[in-house]
């Protein structure tokens, strides 16, 4: 029923994170372990877990994440599919959870459970706020917007054949905003269901995608996110409730990316500025960044800071 796919580049985590898809209750899935030329002995951790559900696949050269997230998916042959992480935890009861969702809601074009965000150490931190069973694409992404929803890749389930049939996984620099895309391009064929129970376990750490990324690539990342964002929703109708929904997330779509743009810049502290300075000054119209703009942020910074003391 369903494929798992676990690229591993990392292998710190690597371990638990194979346990845990091995440790699912739902029987029904078939595991293929990518070995994206990793850190580590990939095939040693495989073995002594002496599993036969475990495909064993290895790349010789390292691909670029959404090249290798995109080949991961060509070798499932499960009816959907999931991209596990080799830093994050499934749950025992995560497939379980999705199967239930997708007996329920058979058309919907992408399933996740409430996640988890927990440490280096696997202590919890805080829990992602929960999501209504079934909801729209807009909705979805609205609530995103609105800082009220925390998703991340290893969270979300399609049908294969319609993630294929759409060219994989969206491609955007760092695989910034490729999570977030994918599923809302895929939600708009069916909705978005979800389980309250929090059976997926996001780790939050220095070696983690999201952390290790550049800021250049975050912020090229931000800037095609918008084009690729604004082609999709010009393609929505524009009509009853949606059309209201449509409209609100056209006019806060800007100001969350703008926002998202500054704060990159200055999440460095205020050491990083002349280097953020110089950075906008160089290539600030190729990452839509004002001068102006700027300096008003680094100067809310430096007054948050005063008065935090």
């Amino acid at each position: 029923m369903i494929s798992v796919a676990l690229p591993v580049v990392k292998t710190r985590y690597f371990a638990e994170a194979l346990d845990g898809v091995l440790s699912q209750t739902f029987a029904d899935f078939e595991l293929i372990v990518v070995d994206n030329a990793a850190d580590g002995d990939v095939r040693a951790v495989v073995e002594r877990r002496d599993d036969a559900r475990v495909r064993l696949v290895r790349h010789d050269r390292r691909l670029p994440v959404i090249e290798n997230w995109n080949r991961c998916l060509g070798y499932a042959r499960r009816d959907h599919f999931v991209l596990a992480s080799d830093d994050d935890v499934y749950l025992p009861a995560f497939l379980a959870e999705i199967a239930a969702l997708i007996e329920r809601h058979p058309d919907a074009g992408v399933y996740h459970t409430r996640a988890r965000i927990i440490d280096e150490a696997g202590a919890l931190k805080r829990l992602a706020p929960a999501c209504p069973e079934m909801e729209t694409a807009l909705e979805f992404l609205w609530h995103r917007m609105a800082r009220m929803r925390e998703h991340y890749v290893s969270d979300f389930v399609y049908p294969t054949d319609r993630l294929r049939t759409a060219g994989g996984y969206v491609d955007f620099p760092g695989a910034w905003f490729s999570d977030e895309a994918t599923a809302f391009r895929h939600g708009l064929q069916g909705g978005v269901a979800c389980s309250p129970e929090a059976a997926f376990c996001y780790r939050e750490s220095d070696i983690s995608l999201t952390s290790s990324s550049g800021v250049r690539v975050k912020l090229e990342a931000i800037a095609r996110y918008e084009d690729w964002l604004r082609a999709r929703l010009a393609e929505v109708p524009d009509k009853g409730a949606a059309g209201t929904l449509l409209r609100d997330i056209r006019a806060e779509m800007p100001r969350r990316l703008e926002r998202m743009r500054y704060r990159l810049l200055l999440e460095p502290g205020l050491r990083g500025l002349p280097g953020a300075l110089g950075l906008v000054l160089a290539h600030g119209g190729g990452y839509r960044l004002s001068l102006m703009r700027f300096l008003k942020a680094g100067a809310l910074a430096v007054a948050a800071r005063r008065f935090d003391r």
